[in-house]
């Protein structure tokens, strides 16, 4: 049986945005610019869940027929802690605990469905999830060249729309509901996807002005350069680096920015490169790359608060799992240590 390391989870995650915010607060100069990046980030981050949930059912799927079983509650793996687990529970969670079920519901079409319950929490989760995702392989699995699998949501006024809680900036405190629109991942085989979506809408529960909908398409292209061991697929896997590149953009959930008319825009000048296996359980670390995010304000409403509406983010490992983290912005520099 194959052994798998939590942080497999995190593969999917690699575009989130979720990625490491220095401890920053006003007056230091590059603080500004670290509002700008959190305003792209934290949408970028609810923007790739379906993401994430795809390449989750992917990975389950997988394993299943790596294992030659067709019921995937008894999918077992191994972790890094020594325990046998249920690999459906560490994507989706317990059946008789969080509620989530995996259903295909006719060939390729498969129902993930999570309950409305804020106070579950998945250990191996990032973010509580509710609601439903709709994915359509066509048959094909997301290593297969050629294969895309299409992403749906409920719609607006369903009951069981999809919404994620919690993280690092959320606190619990609210859902972000989403639905999303062309939203695909294509494998070009050989470890190697372009994950896009024409649009992503997404609002606070608590907020009915549709001004604080975001509107954000974005085009990610994701490409894993496995470890050279041929006898350990996990090891070949856990020893990878993994490379993102692309872009997102358009107006955030986190203000009113429809309503007001700015808009946030997020690119990797340079490749991001991760390691799995310097990951927190959860999430790979970002060691490497730079990613640059701009702030449009169509109707100058922001006035002196951004004295500048570009912030670039590097990362450079000068240890492994260890990388600087530096911040440029409006001709101020600040380097920080990125956290274990």
């Amino acid at each position: 049986m194959k052994k798998f390391v939590i942080s497999l989870v995190g593969i999917a995650l690699l575009a989130s945005g979720c990625i490491d915010k220095p401890e920053i607060t006003p007056p230091s100069p590059v603080a500004p610019g670290l509002s700008i990046y959190q305003g792209a980030a934290l949408q970028n981050s609810v923007a790739m869940e379906p993401a994430n949930v795809a390449f989750r059912l992917f990975i389950l799927l997988r394993e299943a027929q790596d294992q030659g079983i067709a019921d995937l509650g008894q999918v077992m793996v191994t972790t890094s802690d020594e325990v046998e687990r249920s690999l459906k529970a560490i994507f989706f969670g317990s059946d008789d605990i969080s509620g989530s079920t995996v259903t295909e519901t006719s060939p390729g079409k498969w129902t993930i469905h999570y309950p409305a319950n804020d106070e579950y929490i998945n250990a191996f989760d990032l973010s509580t999830k509710g609601g439903d995702v709709y994915i359509d392989t066509g048959g094909m699995m997301l290593d297969d060249p050629g294969a895309e699998w299409t992403i749906t949501t409920a719609p607006d006024n369903a009951s069981n729309k999809f919404f994620v809680i919690g993280g690092d900036y959320w606190n619990g405190l609210y859902r972000v509901y989403t639905s999303v629109s062309n939203y695909t991942i294509t494998s070009y085989g050989d470890n190697d996807w372009a994950i896009a979506a024409d649009d992503v809408a997404a609002y606070i529960d608590a907020t009915v002005d549709q001004r604080n909908t975001s509107e954000w398409p974005f085009s990610f292209h994701l490409t894993a350069d496995l470890a050279a061991d041929p006898a350990s697929t996990w090891g070949r896997m856990y020893g990878a680096t993994y490379s993102l590149s692309g872009s997102a953009g358009g107006t955030s959930f986190i203000a009113d920015a429809r309503y007001y008319g700015y808009s946030y825009y997020v690119s990797a000048s340079t490749p991001l490169l991760y390691r799995l296996s310097c990951g927190n359980g959860k999430l790979p670390r970002l060691c490497e790359g730079t990613l640059r995010c701009t702030l449009s304000d169509m109707e100058g409403v922001l006035g002196s608060s951004y004295p500048s509406m570009l912030v670039e983010l590097t990362w450079s490992e000068t240890e492994i799992c260890k990388p600087l983290q530096r911040v440029d912005y409006n001709g101020h520099t600040e380097t920080y240590q990125t956290k274990e």
